[in-house]
């Protein structure tokens, strides 16, 4: 008998061009999916004969990963820390359940208490993937679940987590932009997230390390390039402005591109009229014209050292948590140009 293959969740996604976690989020009812999409997503998965795998015996064990819904739509940086996940959890032998935070809510309410979901799910790892709110860290406190926090902490909730060097890749950007001649900077991003917090602290501490004036007047600070109105946002943010600076360090690729059609939308060219530079080294900047100078932050590296660690974790049943921070690395686009001006020289 002819064997027959069997359609997967990569299939759909190549039929319908989108990523396979949003055909994943989909087909198990998750939020954060627009209507019509999901129906979409529902047909062409009967259309193609797709069938879910079974799920491992309730007595198997189960690693959960937690994220918004937002999160888990993300194509640029969390899609692909979630897929790294995914493959590297199956090679385990564990089976991997995923829930957004508001559904998680649900669950647990419906259950008694967060101990208890995870008792009745099998649960013995977590993940955290990106910025989740501090109610929902809140009930990280009432279970001893080894955690991990993948591109995510939050002081004071116990659980390791495996960060990307946001400290070192604020300082790239800032110091290339100087060894340009550039010396008013602002930064732009919403500082609720605590990566992006991390890496304007940084940027602000690489400038005065640099010797550059204050140039708080240039931050915007408020913007999250997931909002659908962030294009028109930032484009009225910038016609208000007295002066622009000479350069933006955008909190990720994606704000940088945002940045990008805002700037041109007001007549103005980068890096002709003004530099722009981001974060994360993904396919958004890569793609944007110009190429966008970010800094790599080895998302593949990051996805299999946070499953590593989790696995150690649920091992030793030590109850230690860990923080790990990854090496990043400049890598230089055609968004930045040099000006007329002394580089480096005079500043530290």
């Amino acid at each position: 008998m002819e064997n027959v293959k069997r359609t997967t969740l990569r299939d759909i996604a190549e039929r319908l061009g989108l990523s396979q976690n949003s055909i994943s989020v989909a087909l198990r009812g998750g939020a954060g999916i627009n209507a019509d999409t999901r129906e979409l997503i529902l047909k062409t998965a009967r259309e193609m004969g797709y069938m879910p795998r079974k799920r491992k015996s309730v007595e198997g064990e189960n690693v959960l990963l937690i994220s918004t819904s937002s999160t888990a739509v993300d194509p640029y940086f969390f899609n692909h820390l979630f897929t790294v996940i995914q493959n590297e959890i199956i090679r385990m032998d564990y089976s991997l359940l995923s829930i957004d935070t508001v559904s998680l809510k649900a669950s647990f309410s419906a259950e008694g208490s967060f101990r208890q979901y995870l008792s009745q799910n099998h649960i013995v790892g977590i993940f955290v993937l990106g910025d989740i709110d501090a109610q929902t860290c809140a009930v990280f406190h009432s279970v001893d679940t080894p955690i991990v926090g993948v591109s995510f902490y939050l002081p004071g909730i116990p659980m390791s987590c495996v960060l990307e060097d946001n400290l070192s890749g604020s300082y790239l950007l800032v110091q290339h932009l100087v060894e340009r001649g550039y010396r008013k900077m602002g930064f732009i991003g919403n500082l609720e997230n605590t990566s992006f917090w991390e890496r304007y602290s940084a940027a602000k501490g690489a400038q005065i390390r640099f010797g550059l004036s204050d140039n708080s007047r240039f931050d915007l600070l408020n913007l999250d390039s997931n909002d659908a109105s962030a294009v028109e946002c930032l484009e009225y943010l910038l016609s208000n402005m007295p002066e622009l600076p000479e350069a933006f360090i955008c909190c990720n690729d994606h704000m940088a591109a945002v940045t990008l059609k805002a700037l041109r939308s007001r007549g103005l060219h980068c890096p002709d009229d003004i530099a722009v530079v981001g974060f994360d080294n993904n396919e958004i900047g890569r793609l944007s014209m110009p190429t966008i100078t970010s800094v790599d932050t080895f998302r593949n590296l990051q996805g299999s050292v946070s499953v590593q660690l989790l696995n150690e974790l649920i091992s030793s049943k030590k109850g230690q948590n860990y923080r790990i921070v990854l090496p990043v690395r400049f890598q230089e686009g055609c968004s930045v140009k040099q000006l007329d001006g002394s580089g480096l020289s005079g500043s530290i």
